[in-house]
């Protein structure tokens, strides 16, 4: 793994200097293999979602066999299906988290990879594909250019 970008440090370094208080942004990235070095998300995840908490945090890497949500293993690209009869998603219907006619059209990763790794930006080991920043809406207009320089 070759590192995250220049631009992607000086952004993550930039963020984290205006607003400490913030969550650190979070960088995410396909894997062809998954390094035998690499933490794993392991234990009972429920959702997939919780990765990029975690992300903030450190790097974790997550694979086919990780967590319990199938919406989260078909989203990241690691299911072609939902199961019919799976509890989670019943809850999700339930309580109506989800409609049923969203299933279909939920985005999802072409499949082809080993792993997703997720990682504070300006430490992720890989470049990232897409990055998670945690702001309040003056926050992303600063960072936007919307309001002047930061």
């Amino acid at each position: 793994m070759s590192g995250a970008g220049a631009s992607a440090v000086a952004f993550a370094t930039s963020f984290g200097n205006t607003w400490p208080e913030r969550p650190k942004p979070v960088g995410w990235a396909r894997l062809a293999t998954m390094p035998d070095d690499l933490p794993r998300a392991g234990g009972p995840l429920v959702a997939a979602c919780r990765l990029w908490q975690i992300g903030a945090e450190r790097v974790i890497a997550a694979d086919s066999a990780h967590g319990a949500c199938v919406i989260g293993q078909l989203t990241m690209g690691f299911r072609d299906s939902l199961p019919a009869d799976d509890p989670t998603i019943g809850a999700m219907l339930e309580v109506a988290y989800i409609d049923a006619a969203e299933v279909p059209s939920l985005p999802r990763l072409q499949h082809g990879h080993a792993g997703i790794v997720y990682g504070p930006l300006g430490g992720l080991a890989v470049e990232p594909e897409a990055v998670l920043v945690q702001a309040t809406a003056e926050q992303a207009m600063i960072r936007a250019g919307g309001r002047g320089p930061t």
